[in-house]
């Protein structure tokens, strides 16, 4: 094919030479002769075009019926333009530049073209209409048509930097996930749980709050109180509140109360608890009677046993908002379990014959029922406590002794607890209680009405997040009140469910 289109050169260009050096009639003969091998070239072209497109058919064909690869990426859909334009451009290399010459020398229409690859070609008018008519038409050719200036040659041109391939565009990639909030390490967990549940310990011994449904507490606690005092009986005459004659009478007491309580909570449902305790109780009492008179008498008794079991049951009817208090109401009721003074034996002792108990008590012998009100106003970290109380001791028969009604008693009581740190809280109330005179058949005894007035300061600690460790320290304001009071005790608390 190439030495054809060599031969056709050519003689194109014997034509050209003899046209320019003939006669005017053979010049003419040799210009038709020229035009005929131009058309020829032409229809070189247009056939080697049409080779050129049944074999990019083929090339599809075979395409199709290959599997495509799995790994390799999808390669563009191959174009009929760019075959074209190699096989132009290779028809067109292979005309000498002498030949060109002679063509531009004949005065025939040559047109340079610049390929996308940068190739400059020098084409006919003829060829460059065809070249146009096989590139697609909705698609930019490529490449530039300008007229070639005659007798200049064109300078070659340096073939423009390849673009480099268009990059993929980014994909987007997907959010990476924040990174997870830091967590407290379990041990904050747990000293958190201690501190909570410390502060709230000494609240529940003071019934400012409730258990959470489902949960069961178990409290063992120990609790020893002192009595002591002096009993003073004067016979004489008193002159001027200083001199006294006669005979001065003291008795003296010292009273020992060690209480062991098994206290038991339990969350029942929402706002509602309910509670019992088992106290089992040791007293011992030491008595000096006629100190001062000829017959000093010193007596001591002890005794032993379960004492008056207590059931109660707790509520929350309002929960507090802002300067609004939670308000708690708690009933409870007591049964005479404990032996009482009118159930032991008495022995006649002393010179005055006076009457005393063979061991000492361990309960007061009457059913009583009663019920307290709490406002509870957390102020952090201060939580504010006071409420007022009220207990019915129900009058009952003793042989011997006759109608006996031990009197009601009303009780205040108010406090703060405050929370030093993490893991330890500190409780500061006042306890007063009031008790009404004791009646006999209806008939009001004489001295028989006391105010018991104590102040209590306490801690509560978190051991683990289960165990705590309550202690409290009373001391005693009036009379009747113990000299002091010292309780410890280690509540364990259960979540049976939630």
């Amino acid at each position: 094919m190439r030495r054809r289109i060599l031969l056709s050169t050519v003689w194109s260009a014997a034509v050209a030479g003899a046209i320019a050096a003939g006669s005017p009639e053979a010049q003419a003969q040799e210009q038709a002769q020229g035009e005929d091998r131009i058309q020829r070239l032409e229809r070189i072209i247009l056939e080697q075009q049409k080779r050129l497109v049944e074999q990019d058919k083929r090339l599809k064909e075979l395409e199709e019926r290959k599997p495509a690869p799995r790994a390799r990426a999808p390669e563009p859909p191959p174009t009929t333009v760019q075959p074209f334009l190699e096989g132009t451009s290779a028809l067109f290399k292979a005309m000498s530049e002498a030949g060109l010459s002679e063509l531009r020398g004949a005065a025939l229409p040559v047109y340079r073209v610049q390929l996308p690859d940068g190739t400059n070609l020098l084409v006919p008018a003829t060829a460059v209409s065809a070249l146009f008519a096989q590139a697609p038409p909705p698609r930019d050719p490529g490449f530039e048509v300008e007229p070639e200036r005659p007798g200049v040659t064109p300078p070659p041109r340096r073939p423009p930097p390849r673009a480099a391939p268009p990059r993929p565009p980014p994909q987007a990639r997907p959010a990476q996930p924040p990174p997870p909030a830091p967590t407290t390490p379990p041990a904050a967990d747990d000293e958190r749980a201690k501190a909570q549940k410390a502060q709230d310990q000494a609240l529940l011994e003071r019934g400012a709050i409730l258990l959470r449904p489902g949960t069961l507490q178990i409290e063992p606690g120990f609790e020893f109180s002192k009595f002591s005092g002096n009993n003073v009986q004067i016979s004489g005459v008193s002159i001027f509140d200083a001199i006294i004659i006669g005979f001065i009478r003291v008795d003296a007491f010292d009273r020992d109360v060690l209480t062991g309580t098994l206290r038991v909570r339990y969350g029942v449902i929402n706002r509602v608890q309910v509670d019992g305790t088992v106290p089992y109780v040791y007293r011992r009492d030491n008595e000096v009677l006629g100190v001062g008179t000829p017959n000093v008498t010193n007596r001591t008794i002890d005794g032993n046993g379960i004492g008056d079991l207590e059931f109660g049951m707790s509520g929350q009817p309002i929960i507090g908002r802002g300067w609004v208090p939670n308000v708690l109401v708690r009933v409870f009721g007591r049964a005479p379990t404990g032996e009482s003074a009118f159930q032991i034996p008495t022995v006649i002792i002393g010179a005055g014959n006076e009457t005393r108990l063979t061991r000492s008590p361990r309960g007061n012998g009457f059913w009583a029922a009663g019920g307290t009100v709490t406002a509870v106003l957390p102020i952090d970290p201060v939580v504010l406590f006071a409420g007022v109380g009220y207990t019915v001791n129900f009058p009952r028969t003793w042989g011997g002794f006759g109608r006996i009604d031990p009197g009601d008693a009303f009780e205040f009581f108010a406090g703060l607890n405050f929370a030093l740190n993490e893991r330890v809280s500190f409780n500061f109330s006042f306890v007063q209680s009031r008790t009404s005179p004791t009646t006999r058949d209806g008939s009001r005894l004489i001295n028989t009405a006391a105010t018991d007035g104590r102040v209590i300061l306490g801690t509560s600690v978190g051991l683990t997040r289960n165990i705590n460790l309550v202690m409290n320290a009373g001391i005693g304001l009036t009379p009747a009140a113990p000299n002091f009071t010292f309780f410890v005790a280690v509540p364990i608390t259960f979540q049976l469910f939630d």
